[in-house]
């Protein structure tokens, strides 16, 4: 598979059905990894592919890959090689809750505003401050706008890795699990 071909020999997955996002994050910033890279700098080959499944008449996923420096956004079914810079690399899914009013608003929500936030927001002294700020903005956006009639109870899950220079933080929020792969060995590296 493309996520195989990490530089350092480092693969993670992300999956899961759908949880509570609006609700609050229940962990964030749950693992730290390190990369083994030269010069403290890494390069990622990433790829990204959404699918309705076999149960949803629409699919409710979001995903985005992103070289945090304001450049390449990374589409469905496409391969991107980027080098993890000043800023570092967002890669990120989230789910609708299944069955749930608006699923694939909020899913897109938490995607953009991560998006947005991870790119705009002053850095802190830690990449993995970041990310939890960033996850709680895009958590109050979708909060906001679950209580519009037309989006109510909406929610979504998220699972986030910031690759910054050899670290790679991951903020984790329902069900979509993080995974690494690594020597052929697969590892759950975030819990429901």
């Amino acid at each position: 598979s493309p996520a195989a071909n990490c530089e350092a020999g480092l693969a993670l997955c992300m999956a899961g059905p759908a949880a509570t996002w609006g609700r609050g994050p229940r962990r964030v910033c749950r693992a730290g990894l390190r990369l083994a890279a030269q010069r403290d700098m890494a390069n990622v080959t990433a790829y990204g592919q959404t699918d309705i499944g076999l149960v949803r008449k629409t699919n409710e996923d979001a995903f985005v890959i992103a070289d945090l420096r304001g450049g390449a956004l990374v589409g469905e079914r496409m391969t991107a090689r980027l080098r993890v810079g000043e800023r570092g690399v967002l890669l990120a899914v989230s789910d609708g809750m299944g069955g749930a009013r608006a699923g694939e608003v909020a899913s897109s929500m938490v995607i953009e505003s991560m998006r947005r936030s991870m790119t705009t927001l002053p850095r802190p002294e830690s990449s993995c401050d970041l990310v939890e700020q960033s996850a709680k903005l895009a958590n109050h956006e979708v909060w906001v706008a679950a209580h519009e009639p037309e989006h109510a109870g909406m929610g979504a899950t998220l699972t986030a890795l910031h690759l910054h220079g050899t670290a790679v933080h991951i903020a984790e929020v329902g069900d979509s699990r993080a995974y690494l792969l690594r020597g052929g060995l697969l590892v759950q590296m975030t819990r429901d």
